[in-house]
């Protein structure tokens, strides 16, 4: 079963909702968001889920239709049921009162979402513009909800294969983990990643990547101060 993830902090008037469907006969492999009201009945965000699904499956089909055709037109409704402790969700109840239950299953053509009430999420991550080998690199920002930074598992990757203008090559090779990583020389005219697992303790949430905008660049060589402390590799006697 995979899983569906709610966030709502305390004394919020609304929650979002993520979840990641991969279905092969329609073509759709993607992270469907939403942020909907606590006030708002079961029926009607089901109803909205459906309506996303159904035009993400709609632009992926790319079919030119005339008006009649258009007329005897009977597309195929998505289904989505929400179900607690296998029992049906009533559509009248508002989400307010069944989204902080435990045991809900979403239900989407037929996979089923486990949902998960402020599991540990990043909500921001980014690197910086300049990479350059020989120097340390690690997340520039990096925003987590329900979670603590120091728990969240760092992996790097570097892109292997020819680069096409702005279009990478699919491959990708684990270079390293950590918060940092530093790039070698080997490492240059490639780009990086990095994914971040967010994790609270033993609760972990769903990983986030982001890819450097440029590539790894040669360093400067040598800086000035390890210049400098190649006259002083030994440490000075007395009170100097």
């Amino acid at each position: 079963m995979q899983n569906a993830y709610v966030r709502c902090h305390e004394g919020a008037e609304d929650f979002q909702f993520s979840f990641q469907l991969r279905n092969e006969l329609l073509g759709v492999d993607r992270q469907f968001n939403f942020s909907r009201q606590l006030s708002e009945k079961v029926g009607d965000f089901l109803s909205r889920i459906s309506t996303n699904i159904e035009r993400s499956v709609n632009k992926k089909k790319k079919k030119k239709v005339t008006g009649e055709e258009k007329k005897h037109e009977d597309p195929n409704k998505i289904e989505v049921t929400l179900l607690r402790g296998g029992e049906l969700v009533p559509g009248d109840q508002l989400c307010k009162d069944i989204i902080f239950n435990s045991g809900l299953c979403l239900l989407v053509l037929g996979t089923e979402y486990s949902v998960i009430l402020n599991a540990p999420w990043v909500t921001l991550i980014t690197l910086p513009s300049s990479i350059m080998a020989g120097f340390p690199v690690y997340p520039l920002k990096l925003e987590v909800l329900f979670a603590d930074k120091s728990d969240c598992t760092f992996c790097w990757y570097k892109n292997v294969g020819a680069n096409t203008g702005k279009r990478l090559s699919a491959n990708w090779v684990e270079v390293g983990s950590g918060f940092y990583y530093t790039p070698s020389t080997c490492d240059i005219g490639c780009h990086l990643k990095v994914v971040c697992a967010p994790q609270n303790g033993s609760v972990c949430g769903p990983s986030s990547e982001v890819i450097s905008t440029n590539p790894v660049e040669a360093g400067p060589g040598a800086c000035p101060f390890e210049l400098r402390h190649a006259f002083t590799k030994e440490r000075l006697s007395g009170k100097t």
